[in-house]
């Protein structure tokens, strides 16, 4: 590999790990209607006579040349649940025949509307910025494109999609660890996402019995939520689901967690012995969807024929078991037999084939481990022997 090669990978992999919002930018006029998933666009200033920004485009993408043709632009910045909008104008969707799609049909994924420039908004992103294009460059592959903001949808609620790590993620906020004065001097802080929970209370007691002047702080969240503590320095280990090689983290142990029904104490279904697919039409779902694979817990039901019900849905597992506690539905989850049995709920085996879920106690890779972290981490390869 040459230099100039070498440089080039290590920008790109620098760059991946630099965090963008996810954008939509799209276009309409005399030129014609299109759009594409960008994740080049920043402030550029607010104090000329109008603020303005730019995005860059490949030379070859199917906008660029309407936005030269249009002369405006609108820059929607998604939210954290609008990654199917996301990869359906970045030509990630799947496509019923070999042939190139027409461009407009990534419109029908999504409701729009004009912005004063012509060019369509989604109707619920998390902001959109409607821009008039004052100055275009085209630098190497990709087309600079400066536009001059007219005007401005702001959302109410919402969390912007994140993509760093050639990965979509979520914005967490990182608070601090409260300081509390260590006993005998030593600490251990632990992120823990809450697909680990049913393994927490097992490795503490453990980790107590040979460790028990060292002071614990748990960190519990969401997925987003761990990861955010580890990569962060908050959290020394991170206990949950296994985020993938492109995480740039580093995997102490593994254990492979099933995936079980999750019923209303309540509702009859909970004195079955297992529960059938067929269970899942007879009841409203309250579904499951981590952020790297929403559709988990709805492919193996649709490979058997039952589309069911969706009550709501959420990324958390503490909210999912709040739900079905409520008696808002079934939902399928990673757990152990009876590692979530609370809140009004019961756990119960499935007769149907359903993914398990590889959960990882991970590390930064640069980071070297406290004594107390490197004990936590030979407790969890013992418990994944076990399993």
């Amino acid at each position: 590999m040459s230099l100039e090669d070498d440089l080039r990978a290590r920008f790109l992999a620098g760059m991946s790990r630099a965090a963008q919002t996810v954008n939509i930018v799209t276009t309409d006029g005399p030129g014609g209607r299109g759009g594409m998933t960008v994740s080049a666009m920043t402030s550029v200033s607010a104090d000329t006579e109008k603020p303005t920004l730019l995005i860059c485009l490949h030379r070859d993408s199917s906008a660029a040349p309407l936005i030269l043709a249009n002369g405006v632009f609108c820059v929607n910045v998604l939210r954290d649940d609008q990654t199917r909008i996301s990869d359906v104008f970045a030509g990630r969707h799947r496509r019923q025949s070999s042939e190139r799609p027409d461009p407009a049909e990534r419109f029908r994924h999504a409701e729009w509307v004009a912005m004063p420039s012509g060019a369509p908004r989604i109707v619920d992103p998390l902001v959109a910025f409607d821009c008039r294009m004052v100055s275009a460059d085209l630098v190497g592959t990709h087309h600079v494109f400066f536009g001059e903001v007219g005007e401005i949808f702001i959302a109410e609620t919402g969390s912007p999609l994140i993509y760093a790590q050639r990965s979509y993620g979520a914005a967490a906020p990182i608070i601090a660890a409260p300081s509390f004065p260590p006993v005998g001097g030593e600490r251990l802080s632990l992120a823990v996402g809450d697909a680990a929970e049913p393994l927490l209370p097992g490795l503490l007691h453990r980790f107590r019995e040979q460790r028990a002047a060292t002071s614990v702080t748990l960190i519990e969240g969401d997925q987003a939520r761990a990861q955010a503590a580890l990569m962060a320095g908050e959290a020394e280990l991170a206990l949950m689901e296994d985020p993938g090689p492109l995480a740039g983290l580093a995997v102490e142990a593994a254990v492979e967690m099933s995936s079980y029904a999750l019923v209303p104490a309540e509702d009859p279904l909970a004195g079955k012995a297992r529960l059938e697919a067929e269970d899942f039409r007879t009841r409203p779902m309250v579904l499951h969807t981590p952020p790297r694979d929403p559709e988990r817990f709805l492919v193996p039901l649709r490979n058997l024929g039952v589309e069911p019900d969706i009550a709501c849905s959420s990324g958390s597992i503490a909210t999912i078991r709040r739900l079905v506690g409520e008696g808002l539905g079934l939902a399928l989850i990673p757990s152990s037999s009876s590692g979530l049995e609370s809140c009004g709920t019961v756990v119960r085996p499935l007769s149907f084939v359903t993914p398990s879920v590889r959960l990882v106690l991970a590390r930064r890779p640069e980071a070297e481990l406290s004594p107390p972290a490197r004990l936590f981490a030979e407790l969890a390869k013992v418990v994944r022997e076990e399993n």
